[in-house]
């Protein structure tokens, strides 16, 4: 069919594609091709390549069918170059890959070398900013090789099933590679790169690792990559059977494994239901039910927080990437009891979190005070999770939306993203049919069993967009007034209790015995199942498995004491580090990005301190102007940067520079005294905060670039 996309191609205009794209939104693809992996995006939006064509080619009345052309790299790029549109990928993986990457992985002995090699991979690909479509992640179980291929070469690679050293691949110059080749095992030439070579080093660990050598390579794939990006030949890549989109997902996101089984997409839409529903119920078994998110001030834990216990409890309406979208969903599940958050602090107590016996207020004036055993919000929250009722009033419910919609003939309502209104009627086997207003509206029917799957296991089966005003209509004036809205059983649900500022709290004092209960095979219904009398209430209590706990941690928190280690062997950790590459910090002020000024900062101050006491992005977005940076320094990073120091001024000058902080060395008198011991300080310098506004920020910043001349 090269020769009906050839016809396409040329009868097409610029005009017409950008018109189409106008008319055109997410909700417009059918759900089955929604996650597709390769895209074209144009005007900030994308849609997947094979619906794009085969859509086009009804508007020319073309026979080019989704499946008669492929995605070869031939028609994406031809599109593409015509109509200036961007290729993109979606992190996205089918079962086969996902199966023969964790083959693989089980046979790796030291994972942390993997995630080390991982996380490196992950900073250079999002330093200099190469997205997922330029690159090929291969696993060849044959040669037991991971490999991370841009253009035609392998620029990262990770042998594993060794025993002892483990091997890794570089990119290296070659003049380099050859002053040093008696350090690496082996050395391959690049066929295509002249200056560039590729060597295999043994290590034990990643700290193992010559820093000169990852100096050298970090300048060879600077250079690679940055002088094929110019010429257009990143994306020549060879599409290939060992390539494996779930190492790319690991990588892009760097997050483990037990992470990407809970929270990635899976694009396999040929399983039975059967296999969907063990798959659910495997993945669910290998979820981390704790999990701490930690990480310096500002890296956006507690916002990050939001985000995740949405994914967690309401997946089917959890948007990536659109926090005010689930922040929407966090406040309803909020206010449903789903999801609670409590912050803890050194005076937090186990009555406060368990149960506790507390005083009642008295009924009437002259009553006597009276004592009684109080849920704290731990136990609220797993009650919660355990509450099951028969519900008898769906039927009666759903019966009245149907008679009342029939009375009524056609009803309107919209799509939640995208407000785009459409028509809803009743079809004569009393299901809802849902037509959008547009020039052919598609019809689709959403049945009473998608209405109840929705509402009980919160599982959406198909039309995304109609099913969910429907449902939310439905629960508003009808579910709700037969007295059912809350006859649910909540142990299909998942539940969040956000624990902010975990490491605040005497941990030890308000968990008590139930460190242990939260285990998760020491949980309700799983293999080791535990439970505890309560000390006030003497009642029987357990940790159902269908709670989650997701705590925050700041590092650089030194009002307290390591977060204590029973608890910590009980959670899984995700590091939440500064963001350098975010939109919101590509602001260019005084002549430098803000993200230059904070990584700049950041890195003067883990050479002084530590990682744990960086300065996180959240303290620069927003920043539009010379104005609002000076503020942001004069009340946020200087008084952080005294904190961090301890107010030792000659340090934090050696951050920020002489722009923020100032010296003077006059001469002071002292009281006559025999020691000696004056002229030890008669020379000290003496420094001072130095506020900075819209004017002087500019030189200040210079100074801290180190682009300002010294002339003091």
């Amino acid at each position: 069919m090269v020769s009906d996309f050839s016809i396409l191609l040329e009868s097409l205009t610029t005009n017409e594609v950008d018109q189409w794209w106008h008319t055109q939104n997410e909700e417009s693809v059918p759900s089955g091709q929604q996650e597709w992996k390769y895209r074209f995006e144009k005007f900030g939006k994308s849609f997947p390549i094979k619906y794009v064509i085969s859509e086009l080619a009804k508007l020319k009345d073309i026979d080019l069918s989704t499946r008669s052309f492929g995605s070869d790299n031939n028609v994406r790029d031809r599109f593409a170059k015509k109509f200036d549109v961007e290729i993109t990928e979606k992190l996205v993986f089918d079962r086969t890959e996902q199966k023969d990457f964790l083959e693989a992985f089980n046979q790796i002995a030291d994972k942390k070398l993997f995630y080390d090699w991982l996380s490196f991979v992950n900073g250079v690909l999002n330093e200099l900013e190469v997205p997922p479509y330029y690159t090929r992640f291969a696993l060849k179980t044959d040669g037991k090789l991971f490999g991370v291929e841009i253009g035609n070469c392998f620029v990262w690679e990770y042998h594993y099933g060794d025993t002892g050293l483990i091997r890794l691949g570089f990119m290296l110059n070659r003049d380099f590679a050859k002053e040093n080749e008696r350090r690496f095992e082996t050395k391959f030439e690049f066929k295509s790169v002249d200056n560039l070579v590729n060597v295999i080093v043994k290590v034990k660990e990643w700290n193992d690792l010559p820093l000169d050598l990852l100096g050298n390579h970090k300048a060879a794939a600077t250079e690679y990559i940055r002088r094929n990006a110019k010429t257009g030949k990143l994306n020549n890549r060879r599409d290939s059977s060992t390539s494996n989109s779930f190492l790319k997902m690991l990588a892009y996101k760097n997050i483990k494994v037990e992470e990407a089984l809970e929270v990635a997409p899976d694009i396999n839409r040929s399983a039975t239901s059967s296999e969907k529903k063990r798959d659910k119920k495997t993945t669910e078994s290998m979820k981390p039910k704790n999990t701490i998110l930690y990480g310096p001030p500002g890296t956006g834990k507690t916002y990050n927080s939001i985000d995740l216990s949405v994914q967690i409890c309401s997946p089917v309406r959890y948007v990536e990437g659109d926090h005010k979208s689930n922040k929407k969903v966090y406040d309803e599940l909020v206010a449903a009891g789903q999801i609670q958050m409590v912050t803890f602090h050194q005076s937090m107590t186990y009555e406060d979190f368990v149960e506790g016996i507390k005083p009642q207020e008295p009924k009437s004036e002259g009553d006597t005070i009276t004592y009684a055993t109080v849920p704290g919000i731990f136990r609220e929250i797993c009650t919660e999770a355990t509450k099951s009722e028969e519900d008898k009033s769906f039927d009666d419910a759903y019966d009245d939306f149907v008679n009342w919609l029939n009375e009524e003939g056609e009803f309107i309502l919209e799509t939640p993203s995208q407000k785009k209104p459409f028509n809803l009627r009743v079809n004569s086997m009393r299901n809802f049919v849902a037509t959008p207003q547009t020039g052919v509206g598609t019809q689709m029917v959403v049945t009473k069993e998608f209405i109840k799957e929705y509402i009980y296991n919160d599982e959406i089966r198909d039309w995304k967009p109609y099913l969910i005003p429907i449902v939310e209509y439905f629960k508003k004036y009808f579910f709700k007034s037969s007295g059912a809205a809350n006859l649910v059983d909540n142990r299909k649900k998942d539940f969040v209790l956000i624990i902010d500022e975990i490491n605040r709290g005497n941990i030890a004092a308000i968990f008590g015995e139930l460190i242990t209960l939260i285990e998760p095979d020491k949980r309700i219904n799983e293999a080791n199942e535990l439970s505890i009398i309560l000390p006030y209430s003497k009642k029987k209590f357990g940790v159902p498995s269908n709670l989650h706990i997701l705590g925050t941690m700041n590092t650089a928190d030194r009002s307290v004491e390591a977060l204590d280690t029973a608890l910590r062997r009980r959670f899984s950790f995700i590091e939440m580090p500064p963001q350098y590459y975010l939109k919101e910090l590509q602001v260019v002020i005084s002549g430098v990005k803000l993200s230059d000024i904070l990584r700049t900062i950041n890195s003067r101050i883990e050479k002084l301190l530590d990682k744990d006491h960086l300065i996180g992005h959240a303290y620069f977005i927003g920043v539009q102007d010379a104005s609002q940076l000076a503020r942001v320094f004069n009340d946020r990073i200087v008084p952080l940067l005294q904190e961090y120091f301890y107010n030792d001024y000659a340090k934090i000058g050696m951050v920020v520079g002489r722009g923020f902080v100032t010296s003077k060395s006059d001469t002071v008198g002292f009281a006559d005294f025999d020691d000696g011991i004056d002229s030890d300080y008669e020379n000290k310098g003496v420094y001072s905060i130095k506020l900075v506004d819209e004017t002087s920020i500019q030189e200040a910043i210079e100074h801290l670039m180190n682009k300002k001349a010294d002339v003091s």
